[in-house]
């Protein structure tokens, strides 16, 4: 099989909003103050949203790097790979009710899909050192992760799950919910040659939290 990942992101506008109050102050010595989403530091935490619960879709996201995820989905995950590979809090919508079958996913290694066409390189965040990278076009990771997890999460609201570890006829397309097949590259098409890659919340085994060079 052909290197690469089974992409899971949702479709449309279906993001969550994020409670007022918890975007504002409870996130206050998390959220990096420039590019608005979470420091790498940061493992496991507890999402509050404005909705009574998510869109139909299996997963979404609420504010970059935190991801909202069925549990059932999560089931189909495996649990050992859920266990070593995800951080999972919980979900409490805009009536204070923690949603039992909804978790926030954070994973502790963010990967990025880069692309063919559109390609943007704007530098770096200078508070947490988040690459200012985006394209559009046919998809693919470069270089692959030397991290040996099997799910990884994207920017925004996507799964990564590497192809060989999965069946991905399994799973189908639906209204808000998208399935494709991303390769791993030998070189970038956007001349970025370096890695996009995040280690979150201690990252595996210890390692340091940021971004890497």
């Amino acid at each position: 099989m052909k290197s690469g990942y089974i992409n899971f992101y949702t479709t449309g506008l279906d993001a969550c909003s994020p409670n007022k109050n918890w975007y504002e102050r409870g996130l206050v010595d998390c959220l990096c103050p420039e590019c608005k989403i979470l420091f790498p530091r940061v493992g496991a935490i507890d999402v509050f949203i404005q909705e009574k619960r998510p869109k139909p879709s299996p997963i979404t996201f609420v504010i970059g790097s935190v991801n909202i995820v069925h549990r059932d989905f999560l089931n189909i995950l495996g649990a050992d790979s859920v266990e070593n590979d995800l951080m999972i809090g919980s979900v409490i919508n805009g009536d204070g009710e923690n949603l039992k079958d909804w978790a926030s996913v954070r994973s502790k290694v963010m990967l990025h899909i880069r692309g063919t066409e559109n390609i943007r390189n704007n530098g770096r965040c200078s508070t947490c050192y988040r690459p200012y990278v985006s394209a559009t076009g046919k998809k693919y990771i470069y270089p692959d992760t030397n991290s040996p997890g099997t799910i990884f999460s994207t920017l925004f609201g996507a799964l990564l799950v590497r192809a060989d570890r999965i069946d991905g006829q399994l799973f189908k397309p639906k209204k808000g919910f998208g399935v494709a097949f991303v390769p791993v590259l030998d070189q970038p098409f956007d001349g970025l040659d370096f890695r996009i890659e995040c280690w979150q919340g201690g990252g595996p085994s210890g390692i340091k939290s940021g971004w890497l060079d």
